[in-house]
């Protein structure tokens, strides 16, 4: 009779452990340092998983709630920044082009070269061309561009040349040297023409590029103030904006 086998029971499986991490796959390649920069600023402990195509954060589930809030509140704060479009193409021009250099050099070429001319011209042209608010009131609206050309003396003339060349260079750097040009004139005209609107009690007269100058000053920084406010965000750049403007002021 064969010796009764005593019946084993199989063996039970251990138990599956419980998690004690939880895995946050990092979306974006740019997210990556942010999210344990964010991390480490608060001490929650994490470890980074490299095995497969995408990093992974794992944090204790003890820390999971905090580590979920933090990156949640990253988030929210730089989504503002994030979102703001890329700079222009512009930011990446130079400051000064070679038209615009270029054109600064004729400009005060033609300012010298006019100087010399009227020094030596027989008949009085400054008389003729000077600003006069009465006698522009009264139709002579040509003194309001050639104003603009007549100088008193050699230091007037050179404080102007230096000035305008150099802000045209900017201006014709940042619109193009012909708009640059057209520009400079349109504004000279007009702040000749508002001034003899604008004081009719004036008795004297005036000549030089001055109103030029001042308008390529008012061109560039109306431009930067723009570029500036386009960019500030939550009152960033404010000083910046009003500092431009002090040499108009």
């Amino acid at each position: 009779m064969p010796d009764k086998q005593e019946f084993q029971y199989p063996e039970l499986p251990d138990a599956v452990p419980e998690p004690q991490e939880i895995a946050l796959p990092v979306s974006q390649e740019q997210l990556f340092l942010p999210w344990l920069a964010a991390l480490a600023s608060q001490r929650i402990p994490y470890r980074v998983d490299y095995s497969g195509d995408r990093k992974v954060l794992l944090i204790p589930i003890a820390s999971a709630e905090r580590a979920r809030y933090e990156l949640e509140l990253y988030e929210k704060n730089t989504a503002a920044w994030r979102r703001a479009p890329a700079l222009s193409t512009s930011a990446a021009r130079p400051l000064l082009s070679d038209a615009g250099f270029f054109t600064a050099l004729f400009f005060s070429f033609s300012l010298l070269r006019f100087h010399l001319w009227v020094e030596n011209a027989p008949a009085d042209w400054r008389s003729g061309g000077v600003w006069d608010g009465a006698l522009i009131r009264s139709g002579q609206c040509w003194r309001c561009l050639t104003a603009l050309t007549l100088h008193a003396d050699y230091a007037h003339l050179l404080n102007n040349m230096f000035w305008g060349g150099a802000l045209l260079a900017l201006v014709a750097s940042e619109f193009g040297a012909g708009w640059g040009v057209l520009l400079m004139l349109a504004a000279g005209m007009l702040g000749n023409a508002i001034n003899a609107c604008l004081l009719p009690q004036a008795q004297y007269q005036a000549l030089g590029a001055s109103t030029m100058v001042f308008a390529l000053l008012g061109m560039l920084s109306s431009t930067a103030t723009l570029a500036l406010w386009q960019q500030r965000r939550q009152g960033r750049g404010v000083f910046r904006i009003v500092h431009l403007w002090l040499p108009v002021l």
